[in-house]
């Protein structure tokens, strides 16, 4: 884990050459302050007060640079600490946010949220331990144990009979609280998955009556939680005082041995005393480094997790020089493709072969499970395929730069996905930098400036998360602005008027009209009003195409269309189609 961190450390070397400084300054004061009380235990045998003053007065002087140093190394060593795990923070979000839609699959959205807040919470207290702690704590046992042994190297040999046993012991107590902290940290996953689906899905849990089910359920998981941490409690527990005997014992036995050589002639009593004052110095460190040992071992679970996520190669990446585009016209071409999501599974599309011309609007119809939402995957390059190849414009999508492909994307999802800032913020998402002017323009060819200028704040009105205080033909009208703003040349909409009430659907169909005009655009169709004005319907089933053309064609054949409209769309009162405007 050390080993990982220290690249993080690079960017501060300065700050951190400062606070070792101070660290060193704190860990000579400790060192220097034995010394200052064989003096003054020497200037108190001699009966000697003006060395026994100006000894007393190097030891407030010591104890004052003691504390600034303390001071300084303290707030450099925090301020490393601390960004070093902003640092880690941030590049494990934004390796997340470039991962591929797989890992979204894969992974719970608890989880993922525990590893970035949770589990790097974990790895920051090691850090900072590392840094405020470790670091002064060591320099001073170095520095104490060698004025030791130069003060006197049998006694300070003595003393060491004692830490074998230590170590076993610390290593023993480590090796329990680390797995103890591995299943901690996936119960806190497992709580905040629990938090997060019955948060996301209030709206169900009322309207379902299941608010003492939930709660029910997010006891259980903390009821889990809490006996696996009173188990870390008391393992802890019964370190502390384990190895505050260690050190009494080590303290008992020193004692005897300098009072023997003091008996015998051998070793004076002021060095005996600072003998002591060493001992008592040696206490401060052991148990920090004990404590920082400890922490390690439970947070290694935590990084192992961390940083299994940061070794995540997206399963969909660029070239190493990958086509930027800067236009496209929008003709899309399927030549032999067949996906699965993954190699134990059923191929999902086979053997596909259909070309969508640039500006032409082509419907998507079949039965559930059919592979149209894989399908309109495909095009911005979610998954890659399996097998085969889909170009745009000519180009195979493996060789483009998959941000300048999808910034000529547009998708208009059945569920509209709004973020908890303002009005204007969620046009904008796609095109940053947008002028309220072209907000502005967005909103009124997607039908939203009405409702938009009788809210209180207008285009700077809240919209709550995940645009709870908007209706659902509201947020539809929003996603719709936004993919205008965008003003993509490819537009992929599942269709976005199926849940919707007539008036409602009314006005967002209207503004689909306008943003379908001279664009390609693919259509997972619900409707019948978007079928039969379509230049061209593709029929799946069971993930191939089976009928191809447009409504009255494939109306005639009889087939799986026929059965599709006969049941889904045949009682919707329709208009014949319109003839698209193809300028």
């Amino acid at each position: 884990m050390y080993f990982r961190i220290l690249k993080y450390v690079k960017p501060y070397t300065n700050k951190l050459i400062i606070a070792i400084f101070f660290a060193v300054i704190f860990s000579v004061s400790n060192v220097y302050f034995i010394a200052l009380v064989r003096d003054i235990s020497k200037a108190i045998g001699s009966k000697n007060m003006v060395l026994f003053n100006i000894y007393i007065l190097d030891t407030v002087g010591l104890y004052i640079v003691r504390l600034v140093a303390t001071y300084f190394q303290t707030y450099w060593m925090a301020y490393i600490s601390s960004r070093l795990t902003i640092d880690i923070r941030v590049e494990l979000y934004r390796h997340v946010q470039h991962l591929s839609l797989t890992f979204f699959e894969k992974y719970r959205q608890g989880d993922i949220m525990s590893r970035i807040l949770s589990d790097i919470g974990a790895i920051e207290n090691v850090i900072r331990s590392t840094f405020t702690s470790f670091i002064p704590q060591t320099l001073t046992l170095i520095g104490v144990l060698i004025y030791l042994l130069v003060l006197n190297w049998q006694l300070t040999m003595i003393t060491f009979i004692i830490l074998p046993v230590f170590i076993f012991i610390v290593q023993r107590f480590a090796s329990r609280l680390r797995k103890l902290s591995s299943k901690i940290q996936r119960k806190n996953a497992d709580i905040t998955s629990v938090l997060a689906e019955s948060l996301a899905a209030v709206r169900i849990v009322k309207a379902f009556a299941m608010e003492n089910f939930e709660v029910k359920r997010f006891i259980r998981e903390n009821e889990r939680n809490f006996r696996l941490s009173m188990q870390n409690v008391r393992v802890s527990a019964i370190q502390e005082p384990v190895i505050a005997l260690l050190q009494f014992l080590s303290i008992v036995v020193v004692l005897w041995y300098g009072g023997r050589l003091v008996v015998l002639g051998q070793m004076d009593i002021a060095n005996l005393i600072a003998f002591f004052t060493g001992i008592l110095l040696l206490i401060d460190p052991v148990l920090a480094l004990s404590r920082v040992y400890t922490q390690i071992n439970s947070a290694f679970s935590s990084s192992e997790r961390v940083f299994s996520i940061l070794d995540m190669v997206p399963d969909v990446k660029d070239k190493k020089h990958a086509l930027v585009i800067d236009k496209i016209e929008g003709e899309i071409c399927f030549k032999d493709v067949s996906f699965q999501y993954n190699a134990t599974e059923q191929m999902v599309l086979h053997n596909i072969n259909v070309k969508i011309k640039s500006g032409e609007t082509v419907a998507l119809v079949g039965p559930s499970g059919a592979g149209k939402t894989t399908f309109i995957n495909l095009i911005p390059r979610f998954y890659d395929v399996t097998s085969g190849s889909i170009t745009v414009d000519g180009h195979d999508l493996r060789d483009l730069q998959t941000f300048s492909l999808r910034s000529q994307i547009g998708i208009v999802p059945q569920e509209s996905i709004l973020f908890s800032g303002s009005i204007e913020s969620n046009i904008a998402y796609g095109k940053i930098g947008a002028t309220r002017k072209e907000i502005v323009e967005a909103a009124r060819k997607a039908n939203a400036e009405e409702f938009i200028l009788k809210m209180k704040n207008g285009y700077v009105s809240r919209v709550g998360e995940r645009g709870q205080k908007l209706s659902g033909g509201q947020k539809q009208r929003i996603a719709i602005a936004r993919a205008i703003l965008k003003d993509p040349r490819i537009l992929i909409l599942d269709e976005a008027t199926s849940s919707l009430d007539n008036e409602s659907e009314k006005l967002v169909q209207e503004a689909l009209d306008r943003l379908m005009e001279n664009r390609t655009t693919l259509v997972i169709a619900h409707r019948l009003s978007t079928v039969i004005n379509a230049d061209r319907i593709l029929v799946l089933e069971n993930g191939q195409i089976v009928e191809e053309g447009p409504h009255e064609e494939l109306l005639s054949k009889g087939g799986l269309y026929k059965k599709l409209y006969e049941l889904n769309f045949k009682k919707e009162n329709v208009s014949p189609p319109v003839p698209k405007n193809k300028s």
